[in-house]
């Protein structure tokens, strides 16, 4: 991973991409030992239960999004190497949460592409044995398509929104294809 070499620390690392392309298993392979803000693992520990389904139909959302806001604020006090895992597919939810970490942070975005709909058939099947987490078929066909996924969720193949990469919030972009 020559693109995530000698990045100037401390750095925040979002991950944009739909669920199920992989970014949670890219964390775990490349960055088993960095800090990670989930929102989606928060659902499960306020909830009390590693079933996500269950979980995201139950708890406080607006308790989830304080704690979230909490660890975002106590990262970035603390100076904490961190990695997002969100889809951030609006350039709005990028903006937010980066704006939350100062700028003495290294920013480096690192988005998925789209898989082929029998991958995310695999991945969602596998997904629900090993984790209860389901993403049905309405949720993921909203994915679909490569042109899209860029125009409506504000990514370009040239990098991040252009208004993104004027502001200046996100230093390097890195496609995984």
């Amino acid at each position: 991973i020559n693109y995530c070499m000698n990045i100037k620390e401390p750095f925040v690392i979002i991950l944009v991409g739909p669920p199920l392309s992989g970014k949670t298993t890219w964390i775990r392979n490349n960055f088993p030992t960095t800090d990670v803000i989930s929102r989606d693992e928060i659902v499960m520990e306020v909830h009390g239960s590693r079933n996500y389904t269950e979980a995201f139909k139950s708890v406080d959302q607006k308790e989830v999004d304080r704690i979230l806001d909490a660890r975002f604020k106590e990262a970035n006090l603390l100076k904490k190497n961190v990695i997002i895992d969100m889809t951030h597919m609006a350039s709005k939810r990028r903006k937010q949460n980066l704006d939350y970490f100062s700028d003495d942070y290294y920013k480096l975005a690192v988005i998925f592409t789209i898989l082929p709909e029998e991958e995310y058939e695999r991945r969602n099947k596998k997904r629900i044995e090993e984790e209860n987490k389901d993403l049905p078929i309405y949720l993921r066909s909203k994915y679909q398509g490569d042109t899209k996924y860029w125009q409506e969720y504000e990514i370009n193949p040239n990098g991040i929104s252009e208004m993104e990469n004027k502001e200046g919030n996100i230093d390097r972009v890195v496609f995984l294809y």
